[in-house]
């Protein structure tokens, strides 16, 4: 295998002129020089395009320019046009560490690894702060220790993790990981439209029942930019039910039959909850219309028969507390919770 194996980079761009041309330096000046800059225009209305066109010149820079096909869309682009052994996705309002892929590209070749996962620093108006997917670096590094590590707690937390269950999907991000490329091979992210949000979730578990060895690496590694996100904290999507309906019928489909795994999997239809509850929030609508759409959410079937079994021993008490709200439909004090996070602490 050679030292200094190509690294594919996919880059989406839409409506980014702010940020774009702090992301593509960022790229641009990587320590590890043998990469190939993927980007992908989806008919951005913006001048994001010219700030690509000053880049052009460096032979690694690839421009694409096509109709509008969204985020999932975009980046199946990009994949049909990897021709390095490794692939990174970077989404462009965000920005790299100096050293991310060589850092990456070290621990890779050290075991010759399918993944390599890192932390990212959450990048806010007035702070910095440091997502935490684990304490410690770990390896898993055969088959069975993927499936009953890194692997179920992609699909949802269990054990120490439901202690930080508003922390469960720091693990399925796409970006902050480098990918063996024949892993991600004919793997096809999914139309969001279809789903809500968690394109990257249902890509990442097709991508790690393939995966025979991965690490995590505890050292931050990539700028994840908050300022002015459009997200489930944001932006109120009235679907979001019948999407996740949709998205969690996909995952009941793809995930192994392990009951370890399936376990972990009704764990994250009873976190879900926090998503849904904020998404009702977003809509700032009188705190009666709230309080009628979260009993809605927890009167779903789906949703009401996951609490029933949700482990919250080791839970701090006030998602304790939330959650035994949730579990026997204490419907106010649970909207109000909801909004205090939503307006305090979110904020």
């Amino acid at each position: 295998m050679k030292k200094t194996p190509l690294v594919s980079i996919i880059i989406p761009i839409y409506n980014v002129e702010k940020c774009l041309e702090r992301c593509l330096t960022s790229v641009l000046e990587q320590t590890y020089n043998n990469i190939e800059i993927i980007c992908i225009n989806d008919g951005s209305p913006d001048e994001s395009q010219s700030i690509v066109d000053k880049y052009i010149d460096d032979s690694r820079v690839i421009s694409i320019i096509q109709e509008n096909k969204g985020i999932s869309g975009t980046r199946n682009t990009g994949l049909e046009y990897v021709s390095g052994e490794y692939v990174m996705f970077v989404d462009s309002d965000d920005w790299l560490y100096a050293n991310c892929v060589q850092r990456a590209v070290d621990e890779v070749l050290l075991n010759d690894l399918d993944v390599v996962i890192w932390p990212y620093t959450k990048v806010f108006e007035n702070r910095k702060e440091k997502q935490l997917v684990y304490n410690d670096t770990i390896s898993w590094l055969t088959k069975d220790s993927v499936v009953n590590g890194f692997y179920k707690d992609l699909i949802g937390p269990s054990g120490e993790l439901l202690s930080i269950p508003h922390t469960f999907n720091s693990r399925v991000t796409v970006h902050s990981k480098l990918y063996k490329t024949s892993i991600v091979s004919n793997v096809k992210f999914v139309d969001i439209k279809f789903i809500g949000t968690s394109e990257d979730l249902l890509f990442n578990v097709e991508v790690f029942k393939r995966v025979n060895s991965c690490k995590f690496i505890n050292e931050e590694l990539y700028y994840y930019n908050k300022v002015n996100e459009s997200s489930l904290t944001s932006t109120y999507k009235p679907k979001l039910i019948k999407q996740w309906d949709e998205l969690h019928n996909r995952l009941d489909k793809l995930i192994y039959s392990n009951e370890i795994v399936r376990s972990n999997l009704i764990n994250r239809y009873a976190v879900s909850i926090i998503g849904l509850g904020l998404n009702v929030m977003s809509a700032n609508k009188s705190f009666f219309w709230s309080r009628s759409e979260i009993h809605k959410i927890i009167i779903n079937k789906r949703y009401k028969e996951a609490l029933s079994v949700l482990p919250i021993e080791n839970m701090p008490l006030h998602w304790k507390v939330f959650f035994i709200f949730a579990r026997n439909k204490i419907i106010t004090p649970l909207t109000l919770l909801l909004l205090f996070i939503y307006r305090v602490i979110l904020k």
